[in-house]
Protein backbone atom coordinates (compact mmCIF):
# COMPACT_ATOMS: atom_id res chain seq x y z
CA UNK A 1 0.00 0.00 0.00
CA UNK A 2 2.53 2.58 0.76
CA UNK A 3 4.44 1.59 -2.46
CA UNK A 4 0.87 2.64 -4.59
CA UNK A 5 0.28 5.28 -2.25
CA UNK A 6 4.11 6.68 -3.22
CA UNK A 7 3.80 6.26 -7.00
CA UNK A 8 0.45 8.05 -6.62
CA UNK A 9 2.32 11.00 -4.45
CA UNK A 10 5.02 11.49 -7.09
CA UNK A 11 3.01 11.39 -10.20
CA UNK A 12 0.36 13.09 -9.64
CA UNK A 13 0.35 16.27 -11.64
CA UNK A 14 3.81 16.19 -12.66
CA UNK A 15 4.80 16.94 -16.02
CA UNK A 16 6.38 20.09 -16.93
CA UNK A 17 9.49 18.63 -19.02
CA UNK A 18 7.37 16.27 -20.73
CA UNK A 19 5.20 18.84 -22.54
CA UNK A 20 1.81 17.65 -20.60
CA UNK A 21 -0.97 19.99 -18.93
CA UNK A 22 0.64 20.40 -14.93
CA UNK A 23 -2.45 20.29 -12.46
CA UNK A 24 -1.73 22.94 -10.16
CA UNK A 25 -2.32 21.43 -6.56
CA UNK A 26 -4.85 24.56 -4.27
CA UNK A 27 -1.68 25.00 -2.31
CA UNK A 28 -0.30 26.46 -5.29
CA UNK A 29 -3.40 28.93 -5.96
CA UNK A 30 -2.06 32.41 -6.14
CA UNK A 31 -4.26 34.62 -3.61
CA UNK A 32 -4.94 37.98 -4.47
CA UNK A 33 -3.40 38.95 -1.67
CA UNK A 34 0.03 37.19 -2.42
CA UNK A 35 -0.13 38.58 -5.82
CA UNK A 36 -0.88 42.59 -4.42
CA UNK A 37 3.41 41.48 -3.46
CA UNK A 38 4.08 40.41 -6.53
CA UNK A 39 4.04 36.15 -6.28
CA UNK A 40 3.76 34.52 -9.20
CA UNK A 41 3.32 31.05 -7.72
CA UNK A 42 4.75 27.91 -8.92
CA UNK A 43 2.81 27.55 -12.06
CA UNK A 44 4.53 30.63 -13.10
CA UNK A 45 7.80 29.13 -13.05
CA UNK A 46 7.03 25.49 -14.44
CA UNK A 47 6.86 27.93 -18.07
CA UNK A 48 10.85 28.56 -18.42
CA UNK A 49 11.96 25.82 -15.49
CA UNK A 50 10.01 23.20 -15.99
CA UNK A 51 12.82 20.71 -14.84
CA UNK A 52 13.58 22.07 -11.43
CA UNK A 53 9.63 22.33 -11.12
CA UNK A 54 9.81 18.59 -11.75
CA UNK A 55 11.85 18.27 -8.93
CA UNK A 56 10.13 20.51 -6.43
CA UNK A 57 6.99 18.84 -6.80
CA UNK A 58 8.23 15.42 -6.63
CA UNK A 59 9.94 16.74 -3.18
CA UNK A 60 8.75 17.25 0.17
CA UNK A 61 8.87 21.08 -0.17
CA UNK A 62 4.82 21.63 -1.77
CA UNK A 63 3.65 19.38 0.76
CA UNK A 64 4.80 20.92 4.12
CA UNK A 65 1.08 21.58 4.86
CA UNK A 66 -1.61 20.76 2.50
CA UNK A 67 -5.19 21.84 2.23
CA UNK A 68 -7.57 18.68 3.64
CA UNK A 69 -8.90 18.43 0.32
CA UNK A 70 -5.28 17.90 -2.00
CA UNK A 71 -4.33 15.28 1.50
CA UNK A 72 -7.59 13.56 0.95
CA UNK A 73 -6.98 13.36 -2.87
CA UNK A 74 -3.83 11.79 -1.90
CA UNK A 75 -5.39 8.78 -0.23
CA UNK A 76 -3.95 10.35 3.04
CA UNK A 77 -6.36 8.27 6.53
CA UNK A 78 -8.03 10.66 9.12
CA UNK A 79 -7.35 9.76 12.14
CA UNK A 80 -10.41 7.65 14.60
CA UNK A 81 -13.35 9.79 14.82
CA UNK A 82 -12.49 12.22 12.59
CA UNK A 83 -14.05 13.22 8.96
CA UNK A 84 -12.63 15.02 6.55
CA UNK A 85 -15.10 18.18 7.08
CA UNK A 86 -13.57 18.26 10.71
CA UNK A 87 -10.02 18.94 9.41
CA UNK A 88 -8.58 22.57 7.49
CA UNK A 89 -5.07 21.55 7.14
CA UNK A 90 -2.73 17.91 7.11
CA UNK A 91 0.95 18.71 8.07
CA UNK A 92 2.94 16.20 5.53
CA UNK A 93 1.39 13.22 4.46
CA UNK A 94 3.75 12.82 1.55
CA UNK A 95 6.91 10.39 2.53
CA UNK A 96 6.69 9.90 6.12
CA UNK A 97 4.24 11.17 8.47
CA UNK A 98 0.89 13.18 8.41
CA UNK A 99 -0.33 15.14 11.83
CA UNK A 100 -3.91 16.73 10.86
CA UNK A 101 -5.03 20.77 11.56
CA UNK A 102 -9.07 21.13 12.67
CA UNK A 103 -11.35 23.43 11.70
CA UNK A 104 -9.87 26.18 14.68
CA UNK A 105 -6.88 25.64 13.38
CA UNK A 106 -5.32 22.98 16.53
CA UNK A 107 -3.00 20.11 15.80
CA UNK A 108 -5.21 17.30 16.71
CA UNK A 109 -3.91 15.37 19.42
CA UNK A 110 -6.91 13.11 20.81
CA UNK A 111 -8.97 10.74 18.55
CA UNK A 112 -11.64 8.56 19.33
CA UNK A 113 -15.73 8.44 18.61
CA UNK A 114 -15.32 11.26 21.31
CA UNK A 115 -12.30 12.87 20.30
CA UNK A 116 -11.28 12.08 23.89
CA UNK A 117 -8.34 9.42 23.53
CA UNK A 118 -5.09 11.33 23.78
CA UNK A 119 -3.05 10.17 20.90
CA UNK A 120 -3.15 7.98 18.01
CA UNK A 121 -2.91 11.33 15.67
CA UNK A 122 0.16 11.09 13.64
CA UNK A 123 -0.34 8.68 11.18
CA UNK A 124 3.63 7.36 9.96
CA UNK A 125 3.02 6.45 6.17
CA UNK A 126 5.96 3.69 6.18
CA UNK A 127 4.56 1.75 8.45
CA UNK A 128 0.53 2.09 8.13
CA UNK A 129 0.33 3.00 11.81
CA UNK A 130 -1.11 5.38 14.10
CA UNK A 131 1.14 6.89 17.10
CA UNK A 132 1.23 9.38 19.04
CA UNK A 133 2.53 12.66 18.65
CA UNK A 134 2.14 15.45 21.57
CA UNK A 135 -0.68 13.21 22.78
CA UNK A 136 -3.77 15.00 24.26
CA UNK A 137 -2.91 18.37 24.38
CA UNK A 138 -5.38 21.54 24.35
CA UNK A 139 -5.50 23.80 21.90
CA UNK A 140 -1.61 22.87 20.21
CA UNK A 141 -1.41 25.79 17.84
CA UNK A 142 0.45 25.31 14.43
CA UNK A 143 3.94 27.71 14.68
CA UNK A 144 5.43 25.89 12.08
CA UNK A 145 4.83 28.74 9.37
CA UNK A 146 8.47 30.32 9.52
CA UNK A 147 10.71 27.08 8.07
CA UNK A 148 7.69 25.86 6.45
CA UNK A 149 5.61 28.21 4.14
CA UNK A 150 6.51 30.90 1.82
CA UNK A 151 6.47 33.93 2.40
CA UNK A 152 5.24 33.68 6.20
CA UNK A 153 4.21 36.92 8.30
CA UNK A 154 3.70 36.26 11.83
CA UNK A 155 1.31 38.69 12.18
CA UNK A 156 -2.56 37.26 11.80
CA UNK A 157 -4.04 33.55 11.36
CA UNK A 158 -4.30 31.90 8.45
CA UNK A 159 -7.86 31.67 7.06
CA UNK A 160 -8.67 33.14 10.54
CA UNK A 161 -8.26 30.38 12.36
CA UNK A 162 -7.04 31.11 15.87
CA UNK A 163 -4.92 28.15 15.94
CA UNK A 164 -2.69 29.10 12.62
CA UNK A 165 0.09 31.13 14.23
CA UNK A 166 0.58 33.93 11.37
CA UNK A 167 0.19 34.07 8.05
CA UNK A 168 2.13 32.85 4.73
CA UNK A 169 1.58 33.69 0.66
CA UNK A 170 1.72 29.34 -0.13
CA UNK A 171 0.91 26.56 2.24
CA UNK A 172 5.18 24.41 1.84
CA UNK A 173 8.29 26.02 0.16
CA UNK A 174 7.35 27.43 -2.94
CA UNK A 175 10.20 28.55 -5.74
CA UNK A 176 9.44 32.02 -4.53
CA UNK A 177 10.23 31.25 -0.54
CA UNK A 178 13.89 31.26 -1.68
CA UNK A 179 14.05 32.95 -4.68
CA UNK A 180 11.65 36.02 -3.43
CA UNK A 181 8.10 37.37 -5.73
CA UNK A 182 8.52 36.05 -9.03
CA UNK A 183 5.67 38.22 -10.83
CA UNK A 184 7.93 40.52 -12.54
CA UNK A 185 10.10 38.15 -13.73
CA UNK A 186 7.48 35.81 -15.13
CA UNK A 187 6.32 38.82 -16.42
CA UNK A 188 9.77 40.12 -18.20
CA UNK A 189 12.01 37.15 -17.94
CA UNK A 190 15.50 37.62 -17.53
Amino acid sequence: AAAILIAVLLGFGVSGAQGDKVLPLPSEKVSPQAAAKGFAGPQACVQCHSDKYDDYRASGHPKKLRPAAEARAFGVPVPEGWDWKDISYVIGGARWKARFIDNQGYIITSTGPKKDKPGKNQYNLATGRWVNYEAGAKNKPYACGPCHMTAYSKDGNQDGLPGMVGTWAFSGITCEECHGPGAAHAQAPS
